[in-house]
């Protein structure tokens, strides 16, 4: 069975255990939404994307567990930028997921297009830019284990920045490779991390 980006991303979901997700059905992430009734996850429409972000890291205090917002492509994606600094700031687990615009789009300031990978790389533990549909399953188990695993006082909060189009084509590798050590190093190396500054 082929599956397309917003199937995979929706079942890796699940097979993490997500039971919640905050965020705003609109634009580009409507695919996923379109998908995330069929497993058992529950989604709380909020008002803004801020309150979003908000919410999964108080979700993820309480729950001691990830919190998990999503927002749509441009300014949906910033508008999740304030709770994953709070996130990072105060060392809470927080996987934000940002949904692009098409890939013939990319690069060319086209409507609701905005570098959030770039945007927030100061602000997160990890930060990918999902090019390859491939990917999505293998970056979502990464994400979740950097979230859970991460040393306390230090940042766990993880924005990716996903497609859920199978037209995507690999312009440039995902930033972090998964086969370049086993997660028990990189745990390892998480938990020696300092802060810089």
């Amino acid at each position: 069975m082929r599956l397309n980006g917003s199937q995979i991303l929706s079942r890796a979901l699940h097979e993490e255990g997500v039971e919640v997700i905050f965020g705003i059905p609109c634009g580009t992430i409507m695919p996923l939404y379109d998908e995330l009734h069929k497993h058992p996850m529950r989604h709380l429409l909020v008002r803004h994307e801020q309150a979003a972000a908000h919410m999964a890291d108080c979700y993820a205090r309480v729950k001691r567990d990830v919190g998990v917002c999503m927002g749509t492509s441009g300014p949906g994606a910033t508008n999740l930028v304030t709770g994953i600094l709070n996130a990072h700031m105060d060392s809470s687990p927080l996987v934000a997921i940002t949904v692009n615009v098409p890939s013939t789009m990319i690069g060319t300031d086209g409507f609701q297009e905005a570098d959030i990978s770039g945007i927030t790389i100061p602000v997160t533990k990890q930060n990918y830019f999902v090019r390859n549909t491939r990917d999505l399953a293998k970056v979502v188990k990464e994400a979740f284990f950097i979230a859970r695993t991460a040393a306390r006082g230090r940042s766990t909060s993880t924005s990716r920045r996903m497609s859920c189009s199978t037209r995507l084509t690999i312009t440039r590798p995902v930033r972090w490779s998964y086969a370049a050590s086993s997660p028990t190093t990189r745990a390892a190396r998480f938990r020696s991390a300092r802060r810089p500054g």
